[in-house]
């Protein structure tokens, strides 16, 4: 389990970042919305570059 609930939370962070931004396009719940369709991406890219500072 503990290898599957990192991807598990980010695929439920992006799911709800892409129902917020079909239904809901005002205020605060845009800017969640992006935030949360942002985060994996940021997740990734920080794994990238520091998957040396990761590993050890």
């Amino acid at each position: 389990m503990q290898i599957f609930m990192w991807p598990i939370v980010l695929g439920v962070l992006t799911m709800i970042g892409l129902v917020m931004t079909l239904l809901l396009e005002t205020g605060w719940f845009e800017l969640v919305s992006i935030s949360a369709l942002a985060l994996p991406v940021i997740v990734m890219i920080y794994t990238y570059y520091f998957r040396d500072v990761i590993r050890h």
